[in-house]
């Protein structure tokens, strides 16, 4: 898969030290799974002490990731978990689906 240009550019502004924040879906559209079954939001916490569960019985309270995102999304670009932002975000899948069917509707119509 490849970047969009959108992505590369705030990957620019992460290495200068002025990232916006962004909405990371960590916690929510994935997670890691250590080596021993347990649980973390994303890759940057995978070192974490804090139990957010094991596979088959997560722990993750729905306020916890928004907490630790607002702190570390600033220093952290994970691209899995910008992809997941940027295309499972709905208003962009409406935006591309309707623009899809006008598409076709202008095709059928010549």
């Amino acid at each position: 898969m490849v970047n969009s240009a959108e992505h590369l550019g705030a990957m620019k502004s992460l290495v200068r030290g002025g990232a916006a924040p962004w909405p990371c879906r960590a916690g929510q559209n994935m997670v890691v799974c250590r080596t021993d079954g347990t649980l973390a939001p994303c890759h940057p916490w995978r070192e974490s002490g804090h139990d957010w569960g094991s596979v088959g019985c997560p722990k993750f309270d729905t306020c916890q990731p928004a907490e630790i995102k607002q702190r570390c999304s600033e220093s952290c670009f994970s691209t899995v978990a910008y992809m997941l932002a940027n295309y499972y975000d709905i208003r962009r899948v409406a935006r591309e689906v309707s623009a899809q069917a006008v598409r076709r509707l202008r095709a059928g119509v010549r």
